[in-house]
């Protein structure tokens, strides 16, 4: 599938990625991503933790996680930088002894790719049934 191009400094986010994580999304999850979230901002430096100021996780599943950014620079800021990811899952795994991967999505995005996601998987009208097409 072609994905219109966005003219956001060109971050493009996994959009594919995103999708599976919202296939898979547990409230548990997500519960657990958000309980730690202040932690782990707290144990990052400060110049770090500003990045994430305005960024909020907005879905989990038992590998992955997604935050959604105010700023797209922030966002590109973000997940351009490997090594503050990865050491992010870290501290993460390390208060909930799960390992997620961030994955990052500007705000706009965010909200066309839950309305697609939604209408995809017909979510609209049948909230429970999401387990009748496992790939």
């Amino acid at each position: 599938s072609s994905r219109p191009r966005v003219k956001s400094n060109n971050y493009n986010p996994p959009v594919g990625r995103i999708k599976e994580v919202l296939k898979g999304a547990t409230k548990q999850d997500i519960q657990k991503v958000k309980g730690a979230w202040a932690q782990v901002l707290g144990q990052l430096q400060k110049s770090q933790a500003a990045l994430l100021a305005e960024a909020e996780p907005v879905a989990a599943s038992s590998s992955a996680f997604v935050v959604k950014f105010k700023y797209d620079i922030h966002c590109k800021m973000v997940a351009e930088n490997t090594d503050f990811t990865a050491m992010f899952s870290q501290y993460l795994y390390q208060l909930t002894d799960s390992k997620y991967d961030l994955l990052c999505i500007p705000d706009e995005e965010w909200f066309k790719l839950r309305e697609e996601f939604i209408k995809e998987n017909h979510l609209a009208d049948k909230k429970e049934s999401t387990d009748h097409d496992d790939e």
